[in-house]
């Protein structure tokens, strides 16, 4: 459980640090890959047609409020692509799994 929360803290540091550099869609374009999007993707669910990589982070403001915030990259399903989703998640109960909800978000669609 430690290390859960520690990985968790580590993964909203750096989206807060790339949302405030403004690089987010570089991040994402750099991440095209679909490996190494489910490397540095908070979340990974799948829909009917996609498999979604969700970034998602917290931005804290003192003077407005506070934000969830998420950047999606949405891949197209293709025989290799859920070959290794399902290596990957395979010891999910639901095995396609669910979207964390967001107050924000952006979506790139990759094919």
């Amino acid at each position: 459980m430690k290390f859960r929360k520690q990985w968790f803290f580590t993964t909203i540091i750096r989206f807060v640090s790339i949302y405030r550099n403004k690089n987010l869609n570089k991040e994402v374009t750099k991440a095209m890959d679909f490996v190494e999007m489910l490397e540095i993707a908070t979340n990974v669910y799948r829909t009917k047609n996609y498999i979604v990589c969700q970034i998602a982070g917290m931005k804290r403001d003192r003077e407005l409020d506070n934000a969830c915030i998420s950047q999606d990259a949405y891949f197209a399903r293709t025989a290799a692509r859920d070959r290794l989703y399902e290596e990957v998640f395979e010891d999910r109960i639901n095995l396609d799994g669910r979207r964390l909800p967001t107050n924000m978000y952006t979506r790139k669609y990759i094919d």
